[in-house]
Protein backbone atom coordinates (compact mmCIF):
# COMPACT_ATOMS: atom_id res chain seq x y z
CA UNK A 1 0.00 0.00 0.00
CA UNK A 2 1.12 3.52 -0.77
CA UNK A 3 1.05 5.70 2.37
CA UNK A 4 1.22 9.48 2.83
CA UNK A 5 1.57 10.42 6.50
CA UNK A 6 1.16 14.01 7.66
CA UNK A 7 3.02 14.91 10.86
CA UNK A 8 3.77 18.48 9.77
CA UNK A 9 2.13 20.13 12.81
CA UNK A 10 4.16 18.12 15.34
CA UNK A 11 7.79 19.26 15.47
CA UNK A 12 8.33 18.43 19.14
CA UNK A 13 7.19 16.39 22.11
CA UNK A 14 5.10 13.27 21.79
CA UNK A 15 4.25 13.99 18.16
CA UNK A 16 7.90 14.04 17.18
CA UNK A 17 8.52 10.79 19.06
CA UNK A 18 5.62 9.14 17.29
CA UNK A 19 6.86 10.44 13.94
CA UNK A 20 10.32 8.99 14.55
CA UNK A 21 8.99 5.56 15.53
CA UNK A 22 6.52 5.52 12.63
CA UNK A 23 9.20 6.53 10.13
CA UNK A 24 11.58 3.80 11.34
CA UNK A 25 8.88 1.16 10.97
CA UNK A 26 7.87 2.21 7.46
CA UNK A 27 11.50 2.40 6.35
CA UNK A 28 11.77 -1.28 7.29
CA UNK A 29 8.49 -2.15 5.57
CA UNK A 30 8.68 -0.76 2.06
CA UNK A 31 8.82 2.97 2.76
CA UNK A 32 6.28 5.79 2.76
CA UNK A 33 6.07 9.53 2.16
CA UNK A 34 6.05 11.77 5.22
CA UNK A 35 5.05 15.41 5.48
CA UNK A 36 7.02 16.88 8.39
CA UNK A 37 7.66 20.27 9.91
CA UNK A 38 10.66 21.91 8.26
CA UNK A 39 12.40 22.25 11.64
CA UNK A 40 12.76 18.46 11.97
CA UNK A 41 13.24 17.54 8.31
CA UNK A 42 17.00 17.02 8.59
CA UNK A 43 16.88 15.00 11.81
CA UNK A 44 14.04 12.61 10.94
CA UNK A 45 15.22 11.94 7.39
CA UNK A 46 18.77 11.09 8.44
CA UNK A 47 19.61 7.50 7.56
CA UNK A 48 16.31 6.78 5.80
CA UNK A 49 16.62 4.41 2.85
CA UNK A 50 13.09 3.94 1.54
CA UNK A 51 11.11 6.77 3.10
CA UNK A 52 10.66 10.15 1.46
CA UNK A 53 10.32 13.27 3.62
CA UNK A 54 8.83 16.58 2.51
CA UNK A 55 9.28 19.64 4.72
CA UNK A 56 6.26 21.86 5.36
CA UNK A 57 6.66 25.41 6.66
CA UNK A 58 3.62 27.51 7.53
CA UNK A 59 3.12 30.59 9.67
CA UNK A 60 0.33 30.60 12.25
CA UNK A 61 -1.63 32.92 9.96
CA UNK A 62 -1.24 30.52 7.03
CA UNK A 63 -2.42 27.64 9.17
CA UNK A 64 -5.44 29.67 10.24
CA UNK A 65 -6.61 30.89 6.85
CA UNK A 66 -5.22 28.37 4.37
CA UNK A 67 -4.21 25.20 6.20
CA UNK A 68 -3.91 22.23 3.86
CA UNK A 69 -3.30 24.20 0.68
CA UNK A 70 0.10 22.50 0.31
CA UNK A 71 -1.57 19.11 -0.20
CA UNK A 72 -2.88 19.26 -3.82
CA UNK A 73 0.54 20.05 -5.40
CA UNK A 74 2.15 17.24 -3.39
CA UNK A 75 -0.51 14.71 -4.36
CA UNK A 76 -0.23 15.85 -7.97
CA UNK A 77 3.51 15.09 -7.85
CA UNK A 78 3.52 11.78 -5.97
CA UNK A 79 0.17 10.40 -7.10
CA UNK A 80 -2.86 9.62 -4.99
CA UNK A 81 -1.92 7.48 -1.99
CA UNK A 82 -3.84 4.41 -0.90
CA UNK A 83 -3.83 5.74 2.67
CA UNK A 84 -3.52 9.31 3.92
CA UNK A 85 -2.82 9.41 7.68
CA UNK A 86 -3.21 12.83 9.31
CA UNK A 87 -1.76 13.27 12.79
CA UNK A 88 -3.84 15.96 14.50
CA UNK A 89 -4.47 17.92 11.30
CA UNK A 90 -8.04 18.10 9.94
CA UNK A 91 -8.58 16.06 6.78
CA UNK A 92 -9.38 19.07 4.62
CA UNK A 93 -9.45 17.03 1.42
CA UNK A 94 -10.09 13.45 0.43
CA UNK A 95 -6.38 13.07 -0.23
CA UNK A 96 -6.15 9.29 -0.33
CA UNK A 97 -8.39 6.43 -1.26
CA UNK A 98 -8.57 5.88 2.48
CA UNK A 99 -8.25 8.94 4.76
CA UNK A 100 -7.36 8.45 8.42
CA UNK A 101 -7.59 11.18 11.05
CA UNK A 102 -5.79 10.69 14.38
CA UNK A 103 -6.50 12.80 17.48
CA UNK A 104 -3.20 14.15 18.78
CA UNK A 105 -4.63 16.55 21.36
CA UNK A 106 -7.84 15.84 23.28
CA UNK A 107 -8.03 19.51 24.33
CA UNK A 108 -9.45 20.22 20.86
CA UNK A 109 -12.48 18.09 21.73
CA UNK A 110 -13.44 19.49 25.12
CA UNK A 111 -15.20 22.73 26.04
CA UNK A 112 -13.28 23.04 29.30
CA UNK A 113 -10.44 25.55 29.46
CA UNK A 114 -8.06 23.46 31.61
CA UNK A 115 -5.98 26.46 32.69
CA UNK A 116 -5.12 27.58 29.16
CA UNK A 117 -4.83 31.21 28.15
CA UNK A 118 -7.90 32.53 26.35
CA UNK A 119 -5.90 32.80 23.10
CA UNK A 120 -4.76 29.18 23.24
CA UNK A 121 -8.22 27.99 24.24
CA UNK A 122 -9.83 29.74 21.27
CA UNK A 123 -7.18 28.37 18.89
CA UNK A 124 -7.92 24.83 20.02
CA UNK A 125 -11.67 25.38 19.82
CA UNK A 126 -11.31 26.49 16.19
CA UNK A 127 -9.11 23.48 15.45
CA UNK A 128 -11.61 21.17 17.12
CA UNK A 129 -14.49 22.52 15.03
CA UNK A 130 -12.43 22.18 11.84
CA UNK A 131 -11.57 18.63 12.83
CA UNK A 132 -15.19 17.61 13.29
CA UNK A 133 -16.26 19.22 10.01
CA UNK A 134 -13.41 17.49 8.20
CA UNK A 135 -14.48 14.01 9.30
CA UNK A 136 -16.77 13.92 6.28
CA UNK A 137 -13.57 13.12 4.34
CA UNK A 138 -12.31 10.41 6.72
CA UNK A 139 -13.00 6.68 6.60
CA UNK A 140 -11.00 5.94 9.78
CA UNK A 141 -10.63 8.02 12.95
CA UNK A 142 -8.48 7.14 15.94
CA UNK A 143 -7.37 8.41 19.33
CA UNK A 144 -4.95 7.21 21.98
CA UNK A 145 -7.49 6.17 24.63
CA UNK A 146 -11.09 5.08 24.91
CA UNK A 147 -11.74 8.38 26.67
CA UNK A 148 -10.42 10.55 23.81
CA UNK A 149 -12.12 8.38 21.21
CA UNK A 150 -15.38 8.81 23.11
CA UNK A 151 -14.95 12.60 23.01
CA UNK A 152 -14.41 12.43 19.25
CA UNK A 153 -17.48 10.27 18.67
CA UNK A 154 -19.62 12.53 20.84
CA UNK A 155 -18.53 15.68 19.01
CA UNK A 156 -18.87 14.03 15.60
CA UNK A 157 -22.39 12.80 16.32
CA UNK A 158 -24.56 10.51 14.26
CA UNK A 159 -23.97 12.45 11.04
CA UNK A 160 -20.31 11.42 10.82
CA UNK A 161 -19.51 9.11 7.93
CA UNK A 162 -16.46 7.52 9.56
CA UNK A 163 -16.45 3.78 8.91
CA UNK A 164 -14.10 2.74 11.70
CA UNK A 165 -13.25 4.31 15.07
CA UNK A 166 -10.07 2.90 16.60
CA UNK A 167 -8.01 3.25 19.77
CA UNK A 168 -4.45 3.55 18.48
CA UNK A 169 -2.10 4.13 21.37
CA UNK A 170 1.52 5.21 21.13
CA UNK A 171 3.17 1.93 21.92
CA UNK A 172 6.41 1.70 23.87
CA UNK A 173 9.93 2.03 22.56
CA UNK A 174 12.44 -0.77 22.92
CA UNK A 175 14.59 1.52 25.07
CA UNK A 176 11.74 1.65 27.62
CA UNK A 177 11.67 -2.13 27.99
CA UNK A 178 15.47 -2.19 28.29
CA UNK A 179 15.29 0.48 30.99
CA UNK A 180 12.70 -1.61 32.84
CA UNK A 181 15.04 -4.59 32.87
CA UNK A 182 18.17 -2.75 33.96
CA UNK A 183 19.42 -2.98 37.54
CA UNK A 184 18.51 0.13 39.51
CA UNK A 185 21.48 2.16 40.64
CA UNK A 186 21.18 3.68 44.11
CA UNK A 187 21.34 7.44 43.78
CA UNK A 188 22.44 10.12 46.26
CA UNK A 189 18.95 11.55 46.66
CA UNK A 190 15.33 10.50 46.84
CA UNK A 191 13.05 12.31 44.48
CA UNK A 192 9.71 12.36 42.73
CA UNK A 193 9.21 13.22 39.06
CA UNK A 194 6.55 14.71 36.86
CA UNK A 195 6.63 15.20 33.09
CA UNK A 196 5.04 18.08 31.19
CA UNK A 197 4.55 21.75 32.00
CA UNK A 198 1.46 22.73 30.01
CA UNK A 199 -1.32 24.31 32.10
CA UNK A 200 -3.50 21.19 32.01
CA UNK A 201 -0.71 19.32 33.81
CA UNK A 202 -1.63 21.37 36.93
CA UNK A 203 1.86 21.65 38.39
CA UNK A 204 0.56 23.47 41.46
CA UNK A 205 -1.42 20.34 42.24
CA UNK A 206 1.60 18.12 41.53
CA UNK A 207 3.61 20.16 44.03
CA UNK A 208 0.88 19.82 46.65
CA UNK A 209 0.83 16.05 46.10
CA UNK A 210 4.62 15.97 46.45
CA UNK A 211 4.52 17.75 49.81
CA UNK A 212 1.73 15.43 50.99
CA UNK A 213 3.91 12.45 50.08
CA UNK A 214 6.79 13.89 52.09
CA UNK A 215 4.74 13.52 55.26
CA UNK A 216 4.77 9.73 54.85
CA UNK A 217 8.09 9.53 53.02
CA UNK A 218 10.28 12.12 54.79
CA UNK A 219 13.32 11.17 52.74
CA UNK A 220 11.85 12.74 49.59
CA UNK A 221 14.04 15.70 48.77
CA UNK A 222 13.17 16.95 45.28
CA UNK A 223 10.35 17.18 42.77
CA UNK A 224 12.03 16.98 39.37
CA UNK A 225 10.00 18.56 36.57
CA UNK A 226 10.67 17.70 32.93
CA UNK A 227 9.40 20.22 30.39
CA UNK A 228 9.59 23.83 29.24
CA UNK A 229 10.85 25.87 32.21
CA UNK A 230 9.00 28.95 30.95
CA UNK A 231 5.66 27.25 31.49
CA UNK A 232 6.26 26.38 35.14
CA UNK A 233 4.15 28.67 37.36
CA UNK A 234 6.31 31.03 39.42
CA UNK A 235 5.07 29.78 42.84
CA UNK A 236 6.05 26.26 41.78
CA UNK A 237 9.46 27.16 40.34
CA UNK A 238 10.33 29.13 43.50
CA UNK A 239 9.68 26.19 45.81
CA UNK A 240 12.97 25.05 47.31
CA UNK A 241 12.16 21.41 46.59
CA UNK A 242 11.58 21.90 42.86
CA UNK A 243 14.27 21.10 40.31
CA UNK A 244 13.41 22.10 36.73
CA UNK A 245 15.20 19.83 34.25
CA UNK A 246 14.02 21.52 31.07
CA UNK A 247 12.87 19.80 27.89
CA UNK A 248 14.58 17.84 25.14
CA UNK A 249 16.03 15.08 27.33
CA UNK A 250 17.13 11.98 25.45
CA UNK A 251 14.89 9.01 26.10
CA UNK A 252 17.67 7.05 27.78
CA UNK A 253 18.25 9.91 30.23
CA UNK A 254 14.54 10.31 30.91
CA UNK A 255 14.08 6.59 31.52
CA UNK A 256 17.05 6.48 33.88
CA UNK A 257 15.53 9.33 35.87
CA UNK A 258 12.17 7.55 36.03
CA UNK A 259 13.90 4.31 37.05
CA UNK A 260 15.43 6.07 40.03
CA UNK A 261 12.31 7.96 41.13
CA UNK A 262 10.57 7.08 44.37
CA UNK A 263 7.35 8.44 42.86
CA UNK A 264 6.11 9.41 39.44
CA UNK A 265 3.37 12.03 39.77
CA UNK A 266 0.85 13.06 37.13
CA UNK A 267 -1.93 15.45 38.11
CA UNK A 268 -3.21 16.24 34.62
CA UNK A 269 -6.78 17.44 34.27
CA UNK A 270 -7.15 15.70 30.91
CA UNK A 271 -5.05 13.38 28.72
CA UNK A 272 -5.47 11.94 25.24
CA UNK A 273 -3.24 9.05 26.21
CA UNK A 274 -1.20 8.18 29.26
CA UNK A 275 2.18 7.45 27.75
CA UNK A 276 4.08 9.22 30.51
CA UNK A 277 1.95 7.52 33.17
CA UNK A 278 2.67 4.15 31.58
CA UNK A 279 6.39 4.95 31.58
CA UNK A 280 6.09 5.76 35.28
CA UNK A 281 4.21 2.52 35.95
CA UNK A 282 6.93 0.48 34.27
CA UNK A 283 9.93 2.30 35.71
CA UNK A 284 9.24 4.18 38.97
CA UNK A 285 8.77 2.57 42.37
CA UNK A 286 5.36 4.12 42.98
CA UNK A 287 3.04 6.39 41.06
CA UNK A 288 0.37 8.91 41.97
CA UNK A 289 -2.14 9.91 39.31
CA UNK A 290 -5.10 12.22 39.04
CA UNK A 291 -8.33 10.28 38.83
CA UNK A 292 -9.19 10.87 35.17
CA UNK A 293 -10.45 8.35 32.58
CA UNK A 294 -7.22 7.86 30.64
CA UNK A 295 -5.29 7.24 33.86
CA UNK A 296 -7.89 4.68 34.88
CA UNK A 297 -7.28 2.96 31.54
CA UNK A 298 -3.51 2.95 32.18
CA UNK A 299 -3.79 1.21 35.57
CA UNK A 300 -6.40 -1.34 34.54
CA UNK A 301 -5.52 -4.64 36.19
CA UNK A 302 -3.30 -3.10 38.88
CA UNK A 303 -3.99 -2.83 42.59
CA UNK A 304 -4.35 0.76 43.72
CA UNK A 305 -5.43 2.88 46.66
CA UNK A 306 -6.71 6.40 47.22
CA UNK A 307 -4.49 9.25 48.35
CA UNK A 308 -6.28 12.28 49.74
CA UNK A 309 -4.53 15.64 49.54
CA UNK A 310 -6.09 18.43 51.55
CA UNK A 311 -7.63 21.07 49.31
CA UNK A 312 -6.68 19.25 46.11
CA UNK A 313 -8.87 16.14 46.10
CA UNK A 314 -8.29 12.40 45.89
CA UNK A 315 -5.65 10.73 43.74
CA UNK A 316 -4.80 7.20 42.64
CA UNK A 317 -1.69 5.64 44.18
CA UNK A 318 -0.17 2.48 42.75
CA UNK A 319 2.39 0.67 44.84
CA UNK A 320 4.80 -1.81 43.35
CA UNK A 321 5.11 0.02 40.05
CA UNK A 322 8.21 -0.99 38.15
CA UNK A 323 6.97 -4.58 37.84
CA UNK A 324 5.29 -5.46 34.56
CA UNK A 325 2.69 -7.74 36.15
CA UNK A 326 -0.55 -7.51 34.16
CA UNK A 327 0.68 -4.45 32.26
CA UNK A 328 1.74 -5.70 28.85
CA UNK A 329 1.99 -2.58 26.71
CA UNK A 330 2.46 -3.03 22.97
CA UNK A 331 5.66 -1.90 21.33
CA UNK A 332 5.61 0.81 18.72
CA UNK A 333 6.04 -1.90 16.10
CA UNK A 334 2.98 -3.76 17.41
CA UNK A 335 0.87 -0.61 17.07
CA UNK A 336 2.07 0.07 13.53
CA UNK A 337 1.44 -3.53 12.47
CA UNK A 338 -2.13 -3.12 13.71
CA UNK A 339 -2.46 0.23 11.97
CA UNK A 340 -1.46 -1.36 8.67
CA UNK A 341 -3.86 -4.27 9.20
CA UNK A 342 -6.76 -1.89 9.87
CA UNK A 343 -6.04 0.06 6.68
CA UNK A 344 -5.93 -3.16 4.63
CA UNK A 345 -9.17 -4.33 6.20
CA UNK A 346 -10.99 -1.09 5.40
CA UNK A 347 -9.57 -1.07 1.87
CA UNK A 348 -11.02 -4.51 1.20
Amino acid sequence: MKWLLNFSASPAGGGKKRLEETAKWFDRHGGATFLVHSDVLASVSKGAELNRFIGISQSKLERFIADGRYLPPIVSEIGRPDVYFSYGIPVFLAVGRINWFHVSNSLTLTRSRHGMSLKRYLELQVLGRRTILSLKNAQIASAESEFALGLLKKRAGARATVQRYVVLDNGCEDTLFRAHDMVEQAGPDHYAMTIGTSPYKRLDVALAVFHALRTKCPGLQKLKIVGDRKQIPTPVSKDACVQALGSGLENEVLYQLLRGAEYYISTSGIENSSTAALEGILLSKRIVLSDIPSHREAIKGLDWSCLGVQGKGTFIEVAGAGVLGPIRPPSGGDVLERMHEIAVDVAT
